[in-house]
């Protein structure tokens, strides 16, 4: 087997109630409010603007996007990740948000690269991945699996 192909959603999508909305704002005008008295404008605009970004983030919804493993790289819609930039894989089956691939990258800037997968095509995916990279278990930064099940 040469390439396989799955379509998935970007990430992983969760309904959020309007008190998450409000409860944003609430902690960033908290935030904004403390940064103006203690004179830091700058920094009080910056929080508006990023709750602002993620609130719109957590409103969208997820697009479809194919992903596929062939030879010499794996693509996600229009992003190539070549093997020869990759370290190792890791396929996660067990994570609270579904099954994903996890594709470990030689940069020091965003090394993991996080792909949803449905559980029925890890075989098909581990037998394109093993002759070309280790599968190397990934353990989440235990902040970052907090911070995902709030919701972030």
């Amino acid at each position: 087997m040469s390439s396989f192909s799955w379509q998935t959603h970007e990430y992983a999508h969760r309904e959020r109630s309007q008190d998450w909305f409000w409860v944003v704002g609430i902690i960033a005008g908290a935030v904004a409010i403390t940064a103006v008295l203690f004179g830091n404008i700058l920094f009080a605009v910056l929080v508006v603007i990023g709750a602002f970004v993620l609130c719109l983030f957590a409103a969208r919804r997820p697009g479809v996007v194919t992903v596929e493993i062939a030879e010499k790289f794996v693509r996600v819609e229009n992003v190539v990740y070549p093997f020869k930039e990759l370290k190792s894989y890791w396929i996660d089956p067990e994570h609270f948000d579904g099954a994903r691939l996890i594709l470990e990258q030689k940069r020091i800037f965003m090394p993991h690269v996080m792909i949803p997968m449905d559980i029925a095509d890890m075989e098909h995916v581990k037998a394109i991945m093993d002759p070309r990279l280790p599968m190397v278990e990934f353990k989440e930064n235990p902040f970052q699996e907090f911070i995902e099940r709030l919701g972030f």
